[in-house]
């Protein structure tokens, strides 16, 4: 069977380096070329046939504007979006462009994982990530995927307040324990490391009233 042609669309070149010489252990995938933006992956398109594209949306021309151009002249090639961004928007514009697979670089692309990526979207399949998931599924539906309990929502809120930790258990009747407990909760169903970037990602998929 020949081996699946891969084009990588990553701004960093290290990434795409250290990606090219993991996927040599794999024969049955080969990575014949390495774009840095939207524009030049469409030259890549043009001058090598490629079975599947996997681009990083933090491009010049986004992962999400570049599926669409992927989509609307080569509509045979299998599209991964691999990136650090996994807002709502931000995976609804890809699935909206074709996508059929969606991984967070950060925690999920795993060199097991991304390879049965490669795969399964190069065989007419759909591979999203764990932390992707969730949102897949609510643009599927066309909802906002209910990721927090209505405690943790209030105190998402306040925390956008700039209320701390013993000042919302204070007003809602919680130990500061227990409310750094929602916190952290909340922290690792979004892949945020803190309370800014906890609020940020909120304000991004309109979680904050």
């Amino acid at each position: 069977m020949p081996a699946i042609k891969l084009i990588v669309a990553d701004g960093c070149s290290i990434y795409y380096a250290g990606l090219q010489a993991r996927l040599m252990a794999y024969p049955e995938i080969e990575s014949i070329a390495h774009s840095t933006d939207g524009d030049h992956l469409m030259q890549c398109l043009a001058q090598q046939a490629a079975d599947v594209v996997m681009m990083e949306s933090g491009m010049t021309v986004s992962g999400a504007d570049a599926c669409l151009m992927v989509q609307q002249l080569y509509p045979q090639v299998g599209k991964i979006i691999c990136t650090s961004h996994t807002g709502l928007r931000r995976v609804e514009a890809a699935l909206q462009a074709g996508t059929r697979g969606y991984l967070h670089k950060d925690t999920e692309a795993t060199e097991a994982r991304i390879v049965a990526c490669i795969k399964t979207v190069h065989e007419g399949g759909t591979s999203f990530g764990k932390l992707c998931t969730p949102l897949v599924m609510a643009c599927l539906r066309g909802q906002k995927p209910q990721l927090f309990s209505c405690i943790q929502l209030q105190i998402l809120n306040l925390l956008a307040q700039g209320k701390n930790s013993v000042e919302i258990g204070l007003q809602l009747c919680k130990s500061r324990h227990t409310i750094d407990d929602y916190r952290q909760d909340m922290l690792d169903k979004t892949n945020t490391n803190n309370t800014a970037e906890l609020i940020r990602w909120a304000s991004e998929n309109e979680y904050l009233l």
